[in-house]
This record gives structure tokens, C-alpha cells and sequence, in this order.
């Protein structure tokens, strides 16, 4: 690298509003890439304080590398349009070995990369283990989830182009293996030609076409040779130990290549190079038999419009060879022909060039599992590591990986969600993956969810640190939290009427997110999916899985693969769930006679926008009642705010056991995720939001409106669909009380002629009565929840995983005092 190009990098990873980068932060890091220096010689040559400093700035660096450098540019065609017309690149494989068994006999870890015809990386997706077929590494990279979703193939730049005279159209397209499945902008390598049949016309352009193609696949072994020659560590094999961090420096390699290929700065002694190829470095699925097996031709079913377009390719490849009259010389003809555009290039006035578009740079990790003591990390086979939260503050250590960021799901807006995803605690791999939003309308699903219900940590005592939730749900799946709507905990708009939303919106909003969020996810788009939630979420939840069901619907590609739905304590309807709140207040023996039956005579819920005087008087004197009571939770003590909120910001613990819960819990809660290094560590908050984060928006201005809609016709559909429904009823709740829950979901049942395929009765748990269970047609599940309330999960963490586990597992609560289902 030389003086200027080294300045330049330098400039272009300083920020304009921070200070430059230190030269010997980056100095060390081009050192230590270059050749391999341990961190030990960079101290002593680059002048830091420890070692651990100089671990910390070439991680910087790498990091600063991957987020000014990974603007990919988007394939568009560049190769010889006489012989490759609308070619948009090659898409190969390298590897890059790992020290013992821990990957297989290969011990190697694989990259896909979209290589142009400048040898530059147009995508890159790496680590995966190279005990995987070509196939399934190509169907869970983002590209593929990105190419496929993309019905209209913008992904790819460029129109269309018929060959010869009212020929066939050609649109854009990569080049691949025959171990690669031919799809409409994939065109592969012919299956092995027959020596036996007569050669006529097609089979020879069959035959000249495979010969190009294992050409360009050789310019990908080239380019990653290129990365390992001039980027030394990359070319030994990874400890074990360290092998987390490999996919994250060949990427880091593959963008500097990319950098100095443009900035005419990437030569390199040829011997160098061709050292690295001789050698079979280069070289993936080439070393025995069984890497022959591995990379047998795609056996599956091809497109047939691609089979037509790869013959059109084919055959204009071999009349242009065969009207130049070097049929037999086609490497010289295709250098020539390359020579030549080089020279047009250079001599004619650069075109306007298509607007690029950030190509996802994907740090991957397949089926890894890496022992560390005291414990292990599984890596899941595809994550953003910009999102990866390495720890919380004060966050006990764990054996499971946690992730949050942000989706845009507006760019014209600027509307984002927040989202909080943890893996299972033990194979995240095999667990399905679970949504869960809480309610409000306008409540936080990471603040109550995450880290009050149902995730794996709760907030210590004095708010300054986590404590391990034994009962997290992440025993039996993955789990996705998400802010929603836009205007809930970090989630934002950069337009205010955005925040003025319903539950149409709502619902349309987590459908963008989602699909998008699947783009981040590739490797969890197709296992079994389960939306959860509770209070309002009795609305989010089955609009949501209405409008993924119309979707499914809709598309020709990816499907949601919804396996059920679950709501705790679920506004379904307004005026029933509304009744039913007093009657719970009257039999709990919170108001007296009198006013019960004033509230029967006087208030029709029917219509609440237009309750009677002696109604409104009525109800604000049970508000008076419950000023002194929790009616989320009638059991518990209250928590006031006063004494805890200076308990904190004396860094006393705020703890205050009731019923065997915290009840300062949302407190602690709010304290610690106000903490600048917290909110740092989740990577929320970056846009400085002029507010704290609180559990309940002020600023979301929801539809009146929407409260009244009743859910239960939403929720038929949902069944007919046969898709599972449970709803879990705490029955301590005086808000949505279990009586209108069982009332409705009896009303849903008979509506569509369910029988009941579960007499009510009770449920078990620890051999002892876990609540009460009924169900119908054997699709409709109610169940309460003995001790819980509105937030189960909070009230009952025991009972509560166990109706969870069996919910996933479509599994029914036993019904016998000795049956366990997990402890």
C-alpha cells in the first residue's frame, strides 16, 4: 500500500464530525493484517500502553473498515458483451482453514463471494463450514434472500438485451457452478457432457460455454488469493479458540481488497499470488472424494425459462467464437476481447453510472459450536454483526447470543423499529423463533417482555446491572422483542404524524418489519414461527397474523411459516372485557352492592363514547377504590414511586418483595435502561431521541376508534386457516379479566361449530393445579393461569414457561398431577 493510498483510507475512515483516526491505530492494523504480527510486536512498534490497547484499535479499526467500506456496489454488467452479454459477475466459494476437528476433517470455514470481472467483491458472505453443501450455503445467504425476494430483479442493474435479430431477451444475471441450482438470474455450468453422443451444434456451445464459466470461476479463486497474499493472516489456520473473529477479518480483507483494487493500488508479485493458487488454497471442495461428493451437479428442478436463456448464451457464445475463426483458441479471444474494452474504458468519457445501493456485507457463522470454559457459545448460520450485543451492563455470563438494532421500515420517513432478539439457551438452532409483543396500546415489548416477563434477564435491585431469569422463556425458543408502533421505547419517526397510527398501520408496520428483519435473519426465515403476546396485543397479534396470511398469499416466493398464535390476558372485545372488569371488582369484594348494580343500570359498554352522567359517577367512584390497589395485580403491594426513584439515585436496592415478586421490578427497569451505557450496548437510541425511554409512549397518538373493534371475527379467519389459537388468562387480573376471555373465546368456539375436544378442567403443574383448560376443535385453546394476573409471565414465571412449552411444542397441559413437562 503506498504513502497516498494509506492517507486516503485514512481520511475516508475519519468521520467529519470526530476527530481522524490515529495513524498508528491504523498503521498497527495494516501491519498486523499484512503479516501476521502478534499483538505483542505491535506494542513495542507502534508505541501503546498495553496490549490490550492495541487488541482494542486494530478491533476498532476492522470495525471502522466494515462500516466505510461495506457500501458494496450493486452487480450491474461488466464483462465482454459479445461473449457474456448482461453478465453481472461470478459467484464462487473460498476457504480459509482452521486449526483441528472442530469444523470437520476440512477443518475449514467457507466464503461465498459475487466477484466482477475487475476481480473486486460485489457481496460476501462468510463462515460457513465446509461440511455444507454449495447449495444450502447459497439458499442462506443474504443474497439469495434478497435475489429472491426481489420479484423485479433491481437488485441486478441493467435492462434486458435480445440476442441477434429478435432473439431471445437476456436479462441481468451472475455466473455460478453446476453444484448451484440454475434460477432466472443465476445461469450455471451444463451438467458433464457425454462423451458418447454425437456432438452436434448445441452440445459443442455447451461445451464452450462451461469452458468460459470455469474460467471466471477461476478469477474468484484469483481474487480470494489475492486477499490471502497480501493479508498474511489470513493465510495459516485459525485456532479454534479464535475462530469467532475470522469471518469478521476476511471480510475486513475482502473490502481492503476491494479498496485498493479501485484505488489502482492492489499490485502484487505474480509469484505471490500464483503461490496461493498452486498451492489449493484456493481451491474449495477439491482435496478427496468426499469434497467431490459435496460439490456433485444440482440435482434439483431448474427453471425452465433459464434453461432457455442459458441455450441462448451458449449458442451466441459459440457463432461469435466460430465467425472470428479462433473456435479452438477462446482464451485468446476472450483476453483480446477483454483487452479491448479495457482500452474504450480508458479512453472514453466515464458514463453516468446507476446509483449504487449499500449491498449487505453478511458476517456468517454455520452450525459452529466453539467450547470456551466456563462455558459455550452455539452460533446460529447467519447474524448482522453490527447488531450483536457482546454484553450488557452488569449481564451475568450467559451460553446464548442477544442482538438489537434497528429496521427502517420507511425510508421516505425516516420510520424505524427497535427490536430485541435473544437466542434460545440451548440449541438456538433447532428452536423455533418466537415473537412476543406487549400491549398499551403504545407499551414496550423489550422493557415489559424482554426484561419484566418473559426474556432471560431481570434488572437487579439498584438498577445499575441484570440477574438471570431461571424461567426465560428462551428455554423452549428463540425470541424476538419489537418496539411497536413507531413511537414506543427507541422506535422513531423523523416525521411527527407518523406517531399519530391505529391498529391498520400497526400491523402493515410489523409486516414491513419482519420481512425485512428476515433480511438480517436469512437463517430463521423458514422455521416455525409463533406470534405472542398480550393485553393490546389481542389486537396486534391477529391482525398481524391476518395480514402475514394475506401475504403468504400474495407471494410467489419466501411464506411466513406461522404455526400458531398466543395472547395472555387479550383485548378482544372492548365492551364485553370493559363489563367484565367490575363484576371482577365486585366479586373480589372491591366495591360494594350498591355500586355494582348502579354500574349494571346505568353504564351500556356498548356504547362508551356515550356513557350516562350517573354512569361516569359511578365509575369515578370506583376509580377512587382502586387508587390504593394494583388492578393489574390485586395480590400485590404497591411500589411508590417516590421512595424507590431516591432509593436509586442513592444506589440502595429498590427491592420490594410482595407474593414472591418484585414490585419495584418496572422501576429498575426504567432506571437501567436510561443508562447511556446501556442503551449504548443495545444500540438503541442513535438518532439522541429528546425524551427518556419510558414504557409507555406519551407520544404515540392511537386510534380511539381501533380500541372498539372487536377481534373475534379477525381471529375466525385466523382458525379457519387452521392455525392454532391459545389465549392464557392470569386470574388476578382485574383489567381483562379471565370471565370476558372465557366468555368470548365459548362465543368464538360456537360460532364456528367447534366441539369441545377438552372438557374444562384442571391443568397441572410441579403436582400442583397450574390453573384450568378447555378446548375446542382442536385448533381453540383457553386456559387460566392459578396466581398470575394481566402480565403473566411476571406473576407466575414457572407456570407460565410450562404453557408456553407446551404451546410451541403443540403439546396439551396435562391434565394429571404427575406429568412434567420440562422440569
Amino acid at each position: 500500500m503506498s504513502k497516498s493510498t494509506f492517507f486516503r483510507l485514512r481520511s475516508l475512515l475519519s468521520s467529519s464530525d470526530s476527530p481522524p483516526l490515529p495513524s498508528p491505530s491504523l498503521a498497527a492494523t495494516i501491519f498486523r493484517l499484512a503479516l501476521n504480527a502478534s499483538y505483542k510486536s505491535l506494542l513495542l512498534r507502534f508505541g501503546f500502553d498495553s496490549v490490550p490497547d492495541v487488541s482494542r484499535a486494530c478491533f476498532a479499526v476492522c470495525k471502522l473498515m466494515n462500516e466505510k467500506l461495506g457500501k458494496l456496489d450493486d452487480p450491474k454488467p461488466d464483462y465482454s458483451p459479445r461473449l457474456l452479454p448482461n453478465c453481472c459477475g461470478v459467484l464462487g466459494f473460498g476457504r480459509f482453514e482452521v486449526d483441528g476437528k472442530l469444523l470437520g476433517s476440512k477443518g475449514s470455514l467457507i466464503v461465498q463471494a459475487l466477484v466482477d470481472s475487475n476481480g473486486r467483491f460485489s457481496d460476501i458472505s462468510a463462515g460457513w463450514p465446509s461440511t455444507m453443501k454449495p447449495e444450502a450455503i447459497f439458499r442462506q445467504t443474504t443474497l439469495f434472500s434478497i435475489a429472491e425476494s426481489d420479484e423485479s430483479r433491481s437488485f441486478l442493474i441493467g435492462a434486458p438485451c435480445k440476442l441477434g435479430d429478435g432473439g431471445t431477451s437476456v436479462p441481468p444475471y451472475v455466473l455460478g457452478d453446476s453444484s448451484l441450482p440454475l434460477l432466472p438470474w443465476l445461469v450455471t455450468r451444463y451438467h458433464s457432457c457425454s462423451a458418447n453422443e454425437e456432438e452436434d451444434s448445441l452440445e459443442s456451445s455447451r461445451r464452450e460455454f462451461n469452458n468460459v464459466v470455469h474460467t471466471e470461476l477461476r478469477n474468484v479463486e484469483v481474487a480470494f488469493a489475492k486477499v490471502r497474499a497480501r493479508w498474511r493472516i489470513l493465510d495459516r489456520k485459525w485456532k479454534p479458540e479464535t475462530i469467532e473473529f475470522l469471518p469478521f477479518v476476511v471480510t475486513t480483507g475482502c473490502l481492503l481488497h476491494n479498496f485498493l483494487v479501485s484505488s489502482g493500488d492492489d499490485q502484487l508479485p505474480e509469484d505471490w499470488v500464483n503461490g496461493v493458487v498452486a498451492a489449493g488454497d484456493g481451491e474449495t471442495w477439491k482435496d478427496n472424494k468426499d469434497d467431490e461428493e459435496e460439490m456433485r451437479p444440482y440435482e434439483g428442478e431448474a427453471y425452465v425459462g433459464s434453461k432457455k436463456i442459458r441455450d441462448a448464451i451458449a449458442e451466441n457464445l459459440s457463432h461469435t467464437l466460430a465467425q472470428l475463426c479462433i473456435k479452438e483458441n477462446w482464451k485468446i479471444l476472450l483476453s483480446l476481447i477483454m483487452a479491448e474494452e479495457d482500452r474504450e474504458r480508458r479512453l472514453s468519457p466515464v458514463k453516468a453510472a446507476a446509483i449504487p445501493r449499500a449491498f449487505a456485507v453478511t458476517m456468517v457463522v454455520a452450525a459452529v459450536t466453539v467450547q470456551w470454559l466456563p462455558y459455550s457459545w452455539s452460533f446460529a448460520e447467519a447474524y448482522p454483526t453490527e447488531d450483536l450485543v457482546v454484553s450488557l451492563p452488569g449481564q451475568p455470563k450467559v451460553g446464548f447470543r442477544q442482538f438489537a438494532g434497528y429496521v427502517n421500515i420507511d425510508s421516505e420517513n425516516g420510520r424505524s423499529l427497535f427490536y430485541y432478539y435473544v437466542e434460545a439457551d440451548k440449541q438456538p438452532e433447532t428452536k423455533p423463533l418466537t415473537l412476543w409483543l406487549n400491549g398499551g396500546p403504545g407499551c414496550s415489548s423489550v422493557g415489559g417482555g424482554a426484561f419484566t416477563e418473559l426474556g432471560p434477564f431481570y434488572p437487579t435491585g439498584d438498577g445499575r446491572g441484570l440477574r438471570i431469569n431461571s424461567m426465560s422463556w428462551n428455554k423452549a425458543s428463540n425470541l424476538l422483542f419489537v418496539e411497536s408502533p413507531a413511537g414506543v421505547g427507541w422506535s422513531y419517526s423523523n416525521t411527527s404524524s407518523d406517531y399519530n397510527t391505529g391498529d391498520k398501520t400497526a400491523a402493515n408496520d410489523m409486516l414491513v418489519f419482519l420481512l425485512r428483519w428476515f433480511i438480517k435473519f436469512p437463517e430463521l426465515k423458514f422455521r416455525d414461527f409463533f406470534l405472542t403476546g398480550e393485553s393490546y396485543a389481542g389486537h396486534y397479534i391477529p391482525q398481524l397474523a391476518d395480514a402475514i396470511h394475506s401475504y403468504n398469499i400474495r407471494s410467489s416466493g419466501f411464506k411466513f411459516n406461522v404455526k400458531g398464535i398466543a395472547i395472555g390476558n387479550p383485548l378482544l372485545k372492548l365492551d364485553t372485557d370493559t363489563s367484565a372488569a367490575y363484576d371482577f371488582f365486585w366479586s373480589h369484594g372491591m366495591i360494594s352492592d350498591e355500586l355494582r348494580l348502579t354500574i349494571g343500570r346505568q353504564c351500556d359498554f356498548a356504547s362508551l363514547l356515550n356513557l350516562s352522567k350517573e354512569c361516569m359517577e359511578a365509575l369515578s367512584e370506583v376509580s377512587l377504590v382502586t387508587e390504593y390497589v394494583n388492578v393489574y395485580d390485586v395480590l400485590l403491594d404497591l411500589c411508590y414511586p417516590s421512595i424507590v426513584e431516591q432509593e436509586l439515585r442513592l444506589k440502595e436496592m429498590a427491592t420490594k418483595m410482595s407474593m414472591g415478586v418484585d414490585v419495584c421490578m418496572t422501576f429498575e427497569r426504567q432506571f437501567y435502561f436510561n443508562l447511556p451505557e446501556v442503551q449504548h450496548a443495545l444500540h438503541a437510541n442513535h438518532t439522541r431521541l429528546p425524551y427518556e425511554w419510558a414504557m409507555c409512549s406519551n407520544l404515540v397518538n392511537y386510534s380511539g376508534i381501533d380500541l372498539s373493534i372487536n377481534v373475534l371475527p379477525t381471529l375466525k379467519k385466523i382458525l379457519q386457516n387452521n392455525t392454532p389459537v391459545w389465549i392464557f388468562s392470569g386470574d388476578q387480573d382485574s383489567v381483562i379479566p379471565l370471565l370476558s376471555s372465557r366468555t368470548l373465546v365459548r362465543e368464538l368456539a360456537n360460532d364456528l361449530n367447534f366441539n369441545t375436544t377438552v372438557p374444562y378442567g384442571f391443568w397441572f403443574h410441579k403436582e400442583q393445579v397450574g390453573g384450568w383448560v378447555t378446548e375446542y376443535g382442536k385448533l381453540l385453546t383457553f386456559a387460566t393461569v392459578r396466581g398470575a394476573a394481566h402480565m403473566v409471565p411476571y406473576a407466575q414465571p414457572s407456570r407460565a414457561l410450562h404453557i408456553f412449552s407446551s404451546f410451541v411444542r403443540g403439546q396439551r397441559l396435562p391434565n394429571k398431577p404427575h406429568t412434567s413437562l420440562h422440569e
